[in-house]
């Protein structure tokens, strides 16, 4: 298993399990304040997806004069580099999952304890690198909160949250139950709710041990989990947030942060005129490209880096396969078809595409949810894509809404206002 792919299984685990409480009347941040150069360090698990709205902010925090390390594995330096950032490189404990733990404990401890491990890789490295140097900020990726918090509360640094995900606070989180319907069964688990369970105690003892390896043994698992930054960076417009009125304005909502569209001379959509779905890269992908043998459509299938796309075999003569495409080929798409990554699903709105959500995941089920809700997809199980599908490309009133939640996303701001508020904040 590849890094990144165990990222993404360990994500559905340390990621949801994060919480906000929120408190009355925040200071206010004045965007827009005259700011001298200053030091950003970047901390994100080493998955491509997650990684890529935090590089384009960095990018922007470069070329505004600002100096900006990004942790990151070896494999990715490369990456990291070409957007003008600089690359602190780490062993990430996501390369292996010791086979004797995964025996002792439950799949969702043995991840969870695996995300402090690379919290505690993360935190030697960045020590190892700064030596008495302090950044003036540390912006984390909320599925690094571990080594974003302990780095924080040691060395006295301001901090931010980087939410690729839906933001989460007391009245909203991954950690709920929901109904077939997504209507929420009672609130979100405590930190203390969750550290209670006897299950979980090998991740309670594990992020206990990091902290008193930091010297913060004044600072308990709950109290780390509960910690409440004066700053939240959400990758997501506010009207598609979850419960949007509860999150104050500590919590900035700036939308999709994507880079500069590639353009769009290595492909164009066929002459017959057919409505295009796009399928990217995901488990299953290609059974969800055949579900459309024989449909009135042109089926745009990705693989991704790790997949040749030859060696996909007994595909419909309507699906067209690519191991990666521009990002701009989503405005010839008429509907994009995704696993429910918030990060993929805003991009495609920004577009102005309709979603259809196909995930058993809990993470996804609740994207899908949002969509349904708003009117600007579907969520829907493997055989029901097809319909799914059709639904929305049938729908006359699909192009208003659509159009409205773009008009949202532009108006949060972007990459642009993400810097503009991460100055400030950093000024402030």
């Amino acid at each position: 298993m590849l890094v990144g792919d165990r990222c993404r299984t360990a994500v559905s685990w340390a990621s949801t399990l994060i919480f906000r409480r929120v408190a009355p009347n925040p200071p206010k941040i004045s965007v827009g304040v005259t700011v001298v150069p200053s030091q950003f360090l970047f901390i994100s698990i080493p998955d491509a997806g997650r990684l890529f709205p935090h590089l384009a902010v960095g990018k922007e925090l470069v070329r505004r004069g600002h100096r900006v390390k990004f942790v990151t594995v070896e494999p990715m330096a490369g990456l990291v580099g070409s957007y003008g950032t600089e690359p602190l490189v780490y062993q990430s404990a996501y390369e292996s999952i010791p086979v004797h733990e995964e025996k002792e404990m439950s799949a969702e401890a043995a991840m969870l304890v695996l995300s402090v491990d690379d919290s505690a890789a993360m935190i030697d490295a960045v020590e190892a690198a700064y030596g008495d140097e302090r950044p003036d900020l540390i912006a984390y990726d909320v599925a690094s909160g571990t080594a974003g918090r302990v780095l924080a509360r040691k060395w006295g640094c301001p901090a931010a949250q980087l939410y690729a995900d839906f933001a989460q606070n007391d009245e909203f989180a991954y950690t709920q139950a929901f109904d077939d319907d997504g209507v929420a069964l009672g609130k979100p688990l405590s930190p203390a709710e969750w550290a209670a369970r006897s299950e979980l105690k090998p991740w309670v003892d594990r992020t206990e041990q990091l902290l008193a390896a930091h010297g913060l043994t004044d600072v308990t698992f709950a109290e780390l989990l509960e910690v409440v930054q004066d700053f939240n960076l959400v990758y997501v417009p506010k009207a598609l947030q979850p419960v949007a009125d509860s999150f104050d304005d500590r919590f900035r909502f700036v939308g999709p942060c994507a880079g500069e569209q590639a353009a769009l001379d290595d492909w164009q959509p066929p002459a017959d005129g057919l409505p295009v779905v796009l399928v990217p890269s995901a488990p299953q992908s290609a059974d969800l490209a055949r579900a459309f043998a024989g449909a009135p459509v042109h089926v745009v299938l990705t693989t991704g880096p790790g997949t040749d796309p030859a060696s996909l075999s007994e595909l419909p003569p309507n699906v067209e396969v690519h191991a990666s495409l521009p990002q701009g080929v989503l405005r010839h798409a008429a509907v994009v078809v995704s696993p429910g990554d918030v990060g993929n699903v805003t991009e495609a709105l920004a577009a102005g595409r309709p979603v259809v959500v196909v995930s058993p995941a809990l993470p996804a089920r609740i994207t899908g949810f949002q969509l349904a809700r708003l009117g600007l997809g579907r969520l829907a199980a493997p055989d029901e894509l097809r319909d799914a599908v059709f639904d929305l490309i049938g729908d006359p009133a699909l192009a208003e809404r659509l159009a409205w939640m773009r008009g949202e996303i532009e108006a949060a701001g972007g990459v642009a206002r993400a810097a503009d508020e991460l100055e400030a904040h950093t000024a402030r």
